[in-house]
């Protein structure tokens, strides 16, 4: 079905959805095309045969993302097929609880691993049958959002059923501006609408934030639109946090006072070893232990000690790496829970994988002042989590002495890459190995500084190894609430010989 929408200006754009899916024609009469006539237009807008668009991805053998893994275009030819199907076939959540689809993620994870077709096809295969269908396009709603999104975003805002109107609103977006100029207007520039989307991006354990990695990363403007649709239906429930720390900070800065240099990992070795009232903020009752426990119990702590989380623009590049050298160094060490098989926390691979997001920044337009802002949002939120998951013990030994006793014959995490692609899930496995893979890769630039925890080969290895141990064979992958001696008490055993030196601290 087809309508005419009216734009702001006068224009007339044609919408169309495809079947149940929330697709939009492949060239669209873009608004705001001023006083260009109809062929101009037309010559600006229509995309080739080997141009990604709003609409449609394209994956290339060149374009492996971040990793660089060697790929053909047999492989590049089947993971756009099936990251196609899987955007005009399914919808962001798989249920009626917000739970996210993983395909776009997985896919283009093992694709950036260098995984063969039959990982691709055996992944999705696994993952399309319990997705929930694509649904169709209110057009009402996004001639609203065309017309003054000011006035009306916040009615549709937070609710998963408009999804497709985002989708189709951002797409229209898309063509009219390209995707660097949408993503300047609604993330990275400071104005109310932008700070409003980029918090939510933070929503749902940073799934959203997740998703615009995986767009950015391999600049599909399809996936962009996707992304940037998903934190739309996300609530902004981090919101009020985020803007009263923005407003202490504001506050700082024009009293004169010193930006503060606080390393990530060491402020939270410090909570746990500390008596502040943050080190049992949560609690394992809470329903929900960020929420009902960090902020709703210790939030004027959690304000003071996120304040104090900055970022310099001199220290940009440093604190990307260190950030996500933290979020590796805590999703290892807090796995560890002898005598219990080693389980990485749910929620904090969640941090560490949405810490992908900042290696793909440094772009013309993208202003500096838009990286150190969503940097040190991330830095605070990762801090948020590790405390809402109970301040578990963050320390090396309990990597360098975890006796897992798999894959021994390894001397470089790669060589275990063959291993992880054959452990099909969801996708979560993989995203974390890539992620440990890149902050090896990232840290290794910064070799001797203080923030340094995972300092040779063998400290990676073993993080991998740790991780194998968790995921292999297991139908349970993870542990929820890592700090929290309750959640490890049905985790399975080590076998004797497994059993590390370490002991346990509760």
């Amino acid at each position: 079905m087809s309508q005419s929408l009216k734009a702001d200006n006068g224009s007339t754009v044609e919408v169309q959805s495809r079947g149940a899916g929330p697709m939009l024609n492949d060239v669209t009469d873009a608004i705001d095309v001023g006083a260009a006539s109809d062929d101009d237009v037309h010559d600006r807008l229509r995309p080739t045969a080997k141009m990604a668009t709003s609409r449609r991805i394209l994956i290339t053998s060149k374009n492996t993302g971040l990793w660089q893994a060697e790929q053909d275009e047999e492989t590049a030819a089947k993971v756009t097929e099936l990251l196609q199907q899987d955007f005009e076939k399914h919808h962001v959540f798989f249920n009626s609880r917000g739970f996210h689809n993983h395909i776009t993620h997985y896919l283009l994870t093992l694709y950036g691993l260098g995984a063969p077709i039959s990982a691709l096809e055996t992944a999705y295969d696994a993952n399309e049958h319990y997705q929930q269908k694509a649904i169709s396009v209110k057009h009402s709603v996004v001639t609203e959002l065309q017309r003054n999104w000011s006035a009306n975003a916040s009615n549709y805002l937070g609710v998963g059923e408009h999804y497709p109107d985002f989708l189709a609103f951002f797409q229209l977006e898309i063509d009219e501006k390209g995707w660097e100029a949408v993503l300047s207007e609604f993330v990275f520039q400071d104005t109310s609408k932008s700070r409003d989307i980029y918090q939510r991006l933070f929503a749902g354990i940073c799934h959203p934030l997740i998703q615009l990695q995986f767009g950015l990363e391999w600049e599909q403007p399809a996936l962009i639109a996707a992304a940037l649709a998903q934190a739309a239906v996300h609530d902004n429930s981090l919101g009020d946090f985020f803007d009263k720390v923005d407003a202490a900070v504001e506050a700082n800065d024009k009293s004169g006072a010193e930006v503060p240099h606080r390393y990530l990992s060491r402020v939270c070795e410090e909570i746990r070893s500390s008596d502040s009232p943050l080190r049992n903020a949560a609690e394992w009752k809470d329903s929900d232990s960020l929420f009902d426990g960090v902020l709703a119990r210790t939030l004027k702590e959690a304000i003071e000690l996120a304040t104090s989380l900055r970022v310099e623009e001199k220290d940009l590049d440093e604190r990307t790496a260190e950030m996500l050298h933290h979020n590796a160094y805590v999703s290892a060490a807090s796995s560890q829970y002898p005598p219990r098989v080693p389980r990485y926390d749910f929620f904090l691979i969640h941090s560490l994988n949405a810490s992908l997001f900042f290696l793909s920044l440094d772009k013309p337009f993208i202003p500096v002042s838009g990286r150190i802002r969503l940097l040190e949002h991330k830095m605070r939120y990762d801090v948020l989590q590790y405390i809402a998951r109970g301040c578990p013990l963050l320390r090396m030994s309990t990597i360098r002495e975890c006796s897992t006793h798999v894959m021994q014959e390894a001397k470089l995490p790669v060589d275990l890459l063959p291993t992880f692609q054959n452990i099909f899930d969801d996708g979560h496995v993989v995203k974390v190995v890539r992620s440990l893979l890149l902050a090896e890769e990232t840290s290794s630039e910064w070799e001797g500084s203080r923030w340094m925890r995972l300092s040779n080969v063998e400290d990676w290895l073993q993080a991998h190894r740790m991780l194998l141990r968790g995921v292999q064979g297991q139908n349970d992958k993870w542990i929820y609430g890592t700090g929290f001696t309750s959640a490890w008490k049905d985790m399975p055993l080590l076998s004797d010989s497994e059993e590390s030196s370490d002991d346990s601290d509760d």
